[in-house]
């Protein structure tokens, strides 16, 4: 049977977070799971990049509409 429970490490040894029932000297394996790297932040680059490159809400609406004025 396979159960999964959360510990932590602290001060070199594993603690778990939870009453575990286990027999003495039995094995368990251990998955480690790493904290996220630190997230890509090149996004913050664009900032500004694209200013009077792109339209605004109201301009594509009014796009819109002349759009579909033209398929009546």
């Amino acid at each position: 049977m396979y159960r999964t429970i959360e510990a932590i490490y602290r001060q070199g040894q594993i603690v778990p977070l939870e009453e575990l029932e286990v027999e003495e000297k039995s094995k368990l394996l251990i998955t480690v799971l790493d904290k996220p790297k630190k997230k890509n932040t090149k996004w913050k680059e664009l900032r500004g990049k694209y200013k009077g490159a792109l339209s605004s809400v109201d301009e594509f609406i009014s796009q819109k509409q002349s759009e579909k004025l033209l398929e009546l």
